[in-house]
């Protein structure tokens, strides 16, 4: 799986009375684990498109960076609007290894210490969205936001060197095809405060899934 931590400085600053703005900047960190069937081999000589080797990536890393700018206006007591967009954020995996399940062929599992995955990102998205309280009690909003992953996940490509068995090929190479389809996903919401320190909350959200069908797998 990839696990992934950032962090990010803000500011923030009160345009008018009911106006603000604000950025902020972000660091990402991704870290890249991934274990797919590393204990299986099996070698087709009639047909090596039926062929499979298990591998098993640790370790992979990324650090990327991106930012953040919104905007809120505070109609009135009552109604509020805001706005956000947050920029793309490539994540490239510089660093990591990668085992491959040579067994069949005769080489065993071969470590690969040079790894290198391209075409991994946070899409950039922009979002809209309104709260309108009903009572002082009583909330309710709706947000509109758009990803864009049409241009985040295209294609990914592995490149694998400095194998520890000479026999094996010393540099590997995958390309994946994703091709993902933008999001818009719509989300409702509301909140009351039954008493003052208990508030009750329930929303929905919908948005289609991102990854056309003929490009599902379980590796991402």
């Amino acid at each position: 799986g990839l696990a992934s931590i950032a962090m990010n400085l803000s500011v923030c600053w009160m345009v008018v009375r009911g106006v603000a703005v604000g950025a902020s900047f972000g660091l990402s960190y991704a870290r890249l684990d991934q274990d797919f069937f590393s204990d299986t081999s099996v070698l087709d000589a009639a047909d090596p498109s039926r062929s499979f080797f298990g591998t098993k990536i640790e370790a992979g890393q990324a650090i990327g960076t991106g930012f953040r700018l919104g905007a809120l206006w505070q109609v009135s007591d009552r109604l509020t609007f805001g706005a956000a967009y947050g920029s793309k954020v490539e994540l490239p995996v510089e660093s990591g290894r990668l085992d491959v399940n040579m067994s069949a062929q005769g080489l065993g599992k071969v470590q690969y210490d040079d790894l290198k995955l391209k075409g991994l990102a946070q899409a950039q998205e922009l979002g809209v969205g309104a709260s309108y309280r009903i009572t002082p009690r009583w909330l309710v909003a709706a947000d509109l936001a758009w990803l864009n992953w049409s241009d985040a996940l295209t294609t990914t490509t592995l490149r694998a060197r400095d194998p520890d068995n000479s026999a094996a090929p010393a540099v590997l190479r995958i390309t994946s095809v994703l091709d993902w389809r933008d999001q818009y996903v719509v989300s409702v919401g509301t909140a009351y405060q039954l008493i003052e320190p208990v508030t009750l909350w329930g929303g929905y959200n919908y948005g289609r899934n991102p990854i056309p069908n003929e490009h599902l797998s379980p590796l991402l």
